[in-house]
C-alpha cells in the first residue's frame, strides 16, 4: 500500500474526520471500494492507529497518523536549490 497515494489520502482523511466508522461508512464518503479501504484499515491497524471494537473502528492516535504522511510525502517536488556536497 503506497501511503501517499491519492485513494489512500483520501481513505485516511475520512477517517480521520469521523474518529469512529465502519468500512462501509467510509466506502459511501469516498466511493472507493471496499477493498481498498481494508486496505488502508488493515495497515492502520497494524500500526497501532486504528483499533476494532464490535462492528467499528475507533482512531486511537490521528497526530501519529497525520506525522506519517510527513514522513512519507515526496519532497522534489518542493526542492527550491540544490546545493552539491560531495563534489557532484
Amino acid at each position: 500500500m503506497n501511503i501517499t497515494s491519492k485513494v489512500t489520502y483520501q481513505i485516511v482523511r475520512e477517517i480521520l474526520l469521523s474518529k469512529v466508522f465502519t468500512q462501509i461508512q467510509i466506502k459511501n464518503k469516498t466511493g472507493y471500494s471496499k477493498g481498498q479501504i481494508s486496505k488502508v484499515v488493515n495497515w492502520l491497524i497494524t500500526r497501532k492507529f486504528v483499533e476494532k471494537r464490535e462492528s467499528r473502528y475507533y482512531l486511537l492516535d490521528p497526530a501519529g497518523l497525520i506525522y506519517v504522511f510527513l514522513l512519507f510525502r515526496n519532497m522534489k517536488e518542493l526542492l527550491v536549490y540544490r546545493i552539491p556536497l560531495r563534489g557532484e
